[in-house]
């Protein structure tokens, strides 16, 4: 049990979590700031739902994925051993932050979006590891 770093794992988990969230964070407030200016004052709330409503979502999971991979990946360069393991944990760990704030769950599209995060998570183990 000493091979697997348990801090480390959650605290990738919840840095990757953390970081994309502020992104799609940022990047609506920037829309908002862009209508903002273009509008003179008050930016357009309909607008800013419509392009929420249509773009968090998948930004969300562009960003979880790119960042898990690097998470992942810089897990397996700073761990001595059980590289692969360790990256692959910073999934399973994710996977659980996620199921925890999802409310409702649908079977198969979360079947995919856990198969996604595991296999990302091994990638970025299997490529950190290599020397």
């Amino acid at each position: 049990m000493r091979e697997i770093r348990f801090l480390r794992i959650l605290l990738t988990a919840l840095a990757v979590t953390v970081i994309s969230i502020g992104i799609v964070t940022l990047v609506i407030t920037g829309y908002g700031m862009k209508l903002a200016v273009e509008s003179g004052g008050t930016p357009d709330q309909a607008m800013i739902e419509t392009f929420v409503a249509k773009h968090a979502s998948w930004m969300g999971s562009v960003s979880s994925a790119i960042l898990l991979f690097l998470g992942a990946f810089h897990v397996a360069r700073k761990v001595p051993e059980r590289k692969v393991l360790n990256a692959f944990l910073v999934g399973v760990f994710l996977a659980l932050l996620h199921l925890k704030f999802v409310g409702e769950i649908q079977a198969f599209p979360f079947f995919l979006d856990l198969s996604r995060t595991l296999l990302l998570a091994f990638l970025g183990g299997m490529t950190g590891a290599r020397k």
